[in-house]
């Protein structure tokens, strides 16, 4: 009886603590959880609390995956266009064919705004909230700051020097893009564009690099 008992007791005890060890990884899940979110989101809020806590976690993982491919979708259209648009747009001033000239130039302009503008707006949206959901500790990682820093040169690079550069220029191109001569005012405006647009390229490269390879 004693035996029976003890035995009763033991399983008991083994249970209690298998429940109590199952409550306290389900509530580790929930604080890592809402300590994550509560930045993004009100808290709390019915949508998350009616769900388990493992698929919770589940879902903030399949989230913070989508919100990176976005990143790099930004990341692709910023870095992708200003790339290729220095490289033909120097093609075209290269021809000395004034029409070429005009119709690249405006065609710089339109680039920008369909997707210089938009990748560089997805990748500050997409990275602050990464940041976000990675806590503190991603949000003050010295390659987060990094290349932070880089990515805000290239655009104080883009918006105070190449944007009023390229509008000049296409004020101008409008002048010649019937075949008329090409002012020397447009070849300083295009020497100017080169280098700062150079600059801006490779601040961008650096960015990328120092998100992929995060240094420390």
């Amino acid at each position: 009886m004693a035996a029976g008992d003890d035995g009763g007791v033991g399983e008991g005890s083994e249970g209690s603590e298998g429940s109590e060890g199952s409550e306290g990884s389900e509530k580790t899940v929930r604080v890592w959880y809402r300590v994550n979110l509560q930045h993004c989101f009100h808290w709390p809020c019915p949508f998350f609390k009616r769900t388990a806590p493992a698929y919770s976690l589940l879902r903030t993982t399949v989230m913070y995956s989508y919100i990176r491919l976005f990143h790099i979708i930004g990341a692709v259209l910023f870095l992708g266009n200003i790339v290729v648009t220095a490289v033909w747009k120097t093609l075209a001033d290269r021809t000395r064919n004034p029409q070429i000239i005009a119709h690249a130039q405006r065609l710089v302009d339109k680039t920008d705004w369909y997707f210089t503008a938009p990748g560089a707006l997805l990748v500050l949206v997409t990275g602050v909230t990464m940041a976000i959901i990675g806590g503190r500790a991603l949000y003050h990682a010295f390659w987060v700051m990094w290349g932070a820093g880089l990515f805000t040169l290239a655009g104080v690079v883009w918006l105070a020097v190449l944007v009023p550069v390229q509008r000049k220029q296409a004020r101008l191109a409008d002048g010649f893009a019937g075949g008329g001569q090409i002012p020397d005012a447009y070849w300083r405006l295009a020497r100017r564009w080169a280098v700062f647009g150079t600059i801006a390229t490779v601040l961008a490269v650096m960015t990328l690099w120092a998100m992929v390879v995060r240094p420390t």
